[in-house]
């Protein structure tokens, strides 16, 4: 639902919701295979986005590839209310006597069609679907490269940059006390942005044939392939009285094939030779909490990517959109891929006040596409996101038993290739019962 407002921040207001919530706990024997205790958790959440600049997102989160830069004709959408229930969440955990767990959890935020700045259709969404026996996990849970450690806790769904994606991934994960490593599939976000030229990639045969028909035209065909698992692993731990630390990795394979096919109407040479191309990209991410005092904690986070920025939370780089980020740019001339860097990270802090909890965070991420000459060479350069910031200012607080309300205020600024900047700011509200 969205409403075009033009009065207070009281539109926002979310009123009082009352919906009894209840845990469904047993045990029941699973023929002769032994005793299985099972309970239901979940959550019912009700969130709410006014924009004060620009429409930049859902009632769930704000992206930064939404933000308006200069020199575009986007709809600001100043002013534009969501109000969402699609994160409330179902879950059910089983644990038999032998040892092994299954746990599935659900929420309504549908299928993930890579555009996330719409409104989700509210269908059912498999978050956590996992079994554990002993130290091993299969099925898909949380990315080793994701972690709170480092962070502060947001309204926004996404909460900020410069840190792991919020992504679950299907894997084949082993643990061993503090440390973990795990076979995941890749990046469903990760992008390879195929920059075009005035000339692409073309064999003579193909060239001299085009010249002898000038009612046809050439088009560039690409295939981007991810076909190995991505490689994680986390180590976290406890360093120190009121120091806890992560450090976390990913390398993952990308390939691509190149051609250009001489087209009138269907593809006319269809054996034409391929470039073909491959790099392993890889990522670090780190990030630490320190307890100043009793109510007081920093939080820090520091990444590096090269070829892996797709590993980078909401950054927004590439062009799929909201949650798109360039691993690697393909030189369609050349079919040759060249690895993206991204560096970054997120600097925050809490603090215990009143009824609840004061957070304030600052995040950044940003990409070296200065370095790829074969990038700025090309028709698409200039479009391309660079950099983002997201900072955040919050409160949260329990107005009662299992209830959380937390109301936010969240800045948007981002830089393309091409020196165009544009910022934006919302205000996010959420209340959520828990069960």
């Amino acid at each position: 639902m969205k409403k075009q407002v033009r009065h207070s921040m009281l539109a926002l207001a979310i009123a009082s919701l009352s919906a009894p919530v209840y845990a469904v706990n047993g045990s029941f024997e699973l023929g002769e295979s032994g005793k299985v205790d099972v309970r239901a958790y979940g959550s019912f959440e009700m969130r709410g986005k006014y924009e004060l600049d620009a429409d930049i997102g859902n009632a769930e989160a704000g992206y930064p590839s939404a933000v308006p830069v200069e020199n575009t004709d986007r709809d600001e959408g100043q002013g534009d209310t969501d109000f969402s229930i699609a994160t409330s969440k179902l879950g059910l955990i089983a644990d038999h006597e032998s040892g092994w767990r299954v746990r599935v959890e659900a929420d309504f935020m549908g299928e993930d069609d890579l555009s996330f700045v719409a409104q989700r259709d509210g269908g059912v969404r498999i978050r956590h679907a996992y079994a554990e026996y002993d130290n091993w996990l299969v099925g898909q849970t949380w990315t080793l490269t994701r972690s709170m450690v480092g962070r502060i806790n947001t309204v926004d769904w996404e909460g900020g940059t410069g840190f792991g994606i919020e992504e679950r991934m299907p894997q084949i994960r082993y643990t061993a006390g503090p440390f973990a490593v795990a076979l995941e599939d890749t990046n469903p976000y990760a992008d390879v942005a195929v920059a075009t030229y005035d000339q692409n990639f073309m064999t003579g045969e193909m060239e001299a044939w085009l010249n002898e028909e000038p009612n046809a035209s050439n088009s560039t065909q690409t295939d981007i392939k991810r076909d190995l698992p991505a490689l994680t692993a986390a180590f976290e731990d406890d360093l120190a009285a009121g120091v806890r630390a992560r450090l976390a990795g990913v390398v993952a394979r990308t390939s691509s094939e190149t051609r250009t096919c001489a087209v009138q109407g269907d593809c006319l040479l269809p054996d034409a030779p391929k470039a073909s191309d491959s790099i392993v990209g890889y990522g670090v991410f780190a990030g630490s909490d320190l307890a100043i005092t009793d109510t007081v904690n920093l939080h820090v986070t520091a990444h590096y990517a090269d070829g892996a920025a797709s590993y980078v939370n909401n950054t927004g780089q590439g062009n799929l959109g909201a949650f798109a980020t360039m691993d690697a740019i393909l030189d369609t001339r050349t079919g040759q891929l060249h690895a993206v860097e991204s560096l970054g990270g997120s600097i925050g802090a809490t603090w215990a006040i009143g009824p609840g909890t004061l957070g304030a965070m600052y995040s950044v991420a940003q990409n070296d596409l200065d370095s790829i000459e074969a990038f700025n060479d090309s028709t698409s350069a200039d479009r391309a996101l660079e950099k983002a910031e997201i900072a955040f200012l919050n409160y949260f607080w329990q107005p009662g038993e299992d209830v959380t309300a937390g109301v936010e205020y969240a800045h948007y600024r981002v830089k393309t290739h091409g020196g165009d900047r544009g910022e934006a700011g919302r205000v996010n509200a959420k209340l959520a019962f828990n069960f």
